[in-house]
C-alpha cells in the first residue's frame, strides 16, 4: 500500500511561493481542475477555491474533496514539482460523484507526467 498521507511538508504555505508557481509555471487545464506546475526538488501542493463555488461550507467541501483526490492518488503523478489546484467553478461539484472527479484527477495527472 502506497504512503497516502499528506504531511505539512506537502503543503504550500507562502504567498511567494504561490506567486512564483502563478508567474513561471505551466498552466494544464481539464474539465474539473485548472493545475499550476513547476518543478522543484520536493512536491508541494496549494489548494486554491474561489468563492464562485458558494458559501464557505460548499468551498471546504471542495477542498476535503480535493484533498483526498491528491492524497489518495499522488502516486499516479510522476513529476516532483510545486502545483496549485484550482476547481473549475463552472461545474457543479456537489453533484459530481467521487468516481468522476477521480478520473478527472488521473487525466490531469497524465497531462502533468508528459510536462516532466
Amino acid at each position: 500500500m502506497a504512503d497516502e498521507r499528506f504531511p505539512r511538508a506537502e503543503h504550500l504555505k507562502k504567498k511567494s511561493q504561490f506567486k512564483n508557481v502563478f508567474e513561471h509555471g505551466a498552466r494544464i487545464r481539464t474539465e474539473y481542475f485548472t493545475i499550476f506546475f513547476l518543478q522543484a526538488e520536493q512536491r508541494q501542493v496549494g489548494i486554491i477555491v474561489t468563492k464562485k463555488h458558494g458559501n464557505a461550507v460548499c468551498r471546504n467541501r471542495v477542498k476535503r474533496l480535493v484533498r483526498e483526490l491528491y492524497r489518495t492518488n499522488k502516486e499516479a503523478l510522476s513529476c516532483r514539482g510545486r502545483m496549485i489546484i484550482l476547481p473549475t467553478a463552472k461545474k457543479d461539484w456537489r453533484s459530481a460523484s467521487f468516481t468522476v472527479l477521480k478520473e478527472e484527477w488521473l487525466k490531469a495527472a497524465a497531462k502533468l507526467n508528459s510536462l516532466c
